[in-house]
């Protein structure tokens, strides 16, 4: 199978200025974002609570929000994953009202009865440990750079691994930007791809 045709010639380097002019403009915008809105830091970051929950019926996000209401977390975020199951984040944690879990749990039996949904997992992140794992993820990457750079240096010649590297923090500031404008959750997932 023939995917490229022989005597095919397309011509890069005439597109350099073009290429370059997109680059440059897509990363200002992606700063101009990053500035302007932040990001999206989910718990492992910003700390709280997240409960995913899987209903036997569709339920709507208000009758949730309500209930999280009612035993004062004002602040949840109800997105849905999937058939009839969703996931309630808050900012609050365990440390803050104590037997959170058990208050979530008891208020959903409340509103919506006894086996009328199923939690599939609670994970939770004090405020502390969210800016321990930021501070670690930022080192993370920042060492896997210069690891690169010192592998790159030895393996061919310093200019080709400062190119490289600045490539790569090119593309992974954008990647960080893209996720700013588009409003997506920044996670420790996402970390471990850069």
């Amino acid at each position: 199978m023939e995917l490229v045709k022989p005597g095919i010639n397309i011509n890069f380097v005439g597109m350099l200025k073009y290429c370059v002019a997109f680059s440059i403009g897509l990363t200002l915008l992606c700063f101009i974002s990053l500035g302007w809105r932040g990001l999206n830091y989910g718990i492992d970051f910003a700390g709280g609570t997240l409960v995913q929950l899987k209903f036997n019926k569709t339920t709507s996000a208000d009758d949730i929000r309500k209930t999280m209401v009612s035993i004062g977390i004002d602040d949840a975020i109800i997105q849905p994953v999937g058939k009839d199951e969703v996931v309630v984040r808050t900012a609050k944690s365990s440390s803050e009202i104590k037997g959170l879990s058990s208050k979530i749990d008891e208020a959903l039996k409340t509103a919506f009865g006894q086996g009328a949904y199923e939690v599939r997992r609670v994970e939770v992140v004090g405020p502390k440990v969210g800016k321990d794992l930021t501070k670690k993820a930022i080192l993370a990457v920042i060492f896997s750079w210069i690891g690169m750079l010192i592998y790159i240096t030895i393996r061919f010649e310093f200019p080709h691994a400062l190119g490289g590297i600045i490539g790569v923090i090119h593309d992974v500031l954008i990647v960080v930007g893209i996720f700013s404008l588009l409003n997506k959750e920044f996670t420790l997932t996402f970390v471990a791809a850069c």
